[in-house]
């Protein structure tokens, strides 16, 4: 188990240090953004091949999960390369460029940006490195019982209504985005009616879903994935999601009177204007 949960310690660490240099040939950091889900599939292919040829067998949810994280990182690489190439650097990114250090600017953004993320990586992907690390029985890896039944139900089914949160969300804001009347503006239909930001919920019920599938599955030790949702909700919530662009539309009129009006998380009725 130590062996393949270090193995892709190193598959993450490698993976990211190749993204940190094409983003210096390309002079766009936000690509540490554009492959964190190929990053995903990458890590998620690489343990399918080291079980199958140290174990000789795949568990049930080991199966359901790759095939989650696959869906899951290629639709997301391919809607964050489309953006990326439409609209260039996330404006993240151009602000963390002003406050690297400038006596090192290339191992400020390796440390802070790409190494971070390679950090993230792991813990967000322990949910699928321990569900084909752990166990390794055969008679108890190769068959579910009634909890690992449900756990894969439960769990596949928050997975379903994530993705299809994140496929509309994200569709319904290309589309808004792409016309050139809507520049400035703010989208306030579909989805967006009620909430302010369903696309992160879409991501944070994607991941807990991941981790009920693995906690049920590989006893004891699955519970330690826990900490992939736990890491997911918070970033979104109180980091570098929900309070990043919030901050960046702060200024914006519409945007202020959205926000009093609709829910910022959870799907709910708008409020009506007094």
């Amino acid at each position: 188990m130590f062996e393949i949960v270090l193995l892709s310690a190193l598959i993450i660490l490698i993976y990211y240090l190749i993204v940190f240099g094409l983003a210096e040939l390309a002079r766009d950091y936000s690509l540490a953004d554009v492959l964190w889900g190929f990053g995903f599939v990458t890590l998620a292919v690489a343990l399918v091949f080291i079980r199958h040829n140290t174990v000789g067998f795949i568990h049930p949810a080991g199966s359901f999960v790759t095939l989650f994280i696959m869906l899951w990182g290629l639709r997301l690489f391919y809607y964050l390369g489309k953006r990326n190439q439409k609209f260039g650097e996330d404006f993240r990114y151009k602000e963390l460029r002003t406050r690297l250090s400038e006596w090192s600017p290339r191992l400020s953004a390796l440390r802070r940006i790409f190494l971070v993320r390679a950090l993230m990586m792991f813990v967000v992907a322990l949910p699928i490195v321990i569900v084909h690390a752990y166990p390794t029985d055969t008679e108890i890896f190769q068959n579910l019982d009634a909890r690992g039944h449900i756990g894969i139900a439960v769990g596949g089914g928050l997975f379903v209504v994530g993705y299809l949160l994140e496929i509309i969300a994200d569709g319904q804001l290309w589309t808004f985005r792409r016309r050139l009347e809507n520049r400035g503006r703010v989208l306030k239909t579909g989805l967006w009616r009620f909430s302010r930001h369903p696309n992160y919920l879409g991501e944070i019920l994607i991941w807990w879903g991941v981790f009920i599938v693995v906690a049920t599955n590989a006893q004891p030790i699955g519970w330690v994935t826990i900490l992939s949702p736990l890491l997911v909700t918070f970033r979104l919530l109180f980091v570098s999601g929900i309070p990043a662009v919030e901050r960046r539309l702060q200024d914006n009129k519409e945007y202020r009177a959205y926000r009093e009006a609709t829910s910022v998380l959870i799907p709910l009725p708008p409020k009506k204007r007094r």
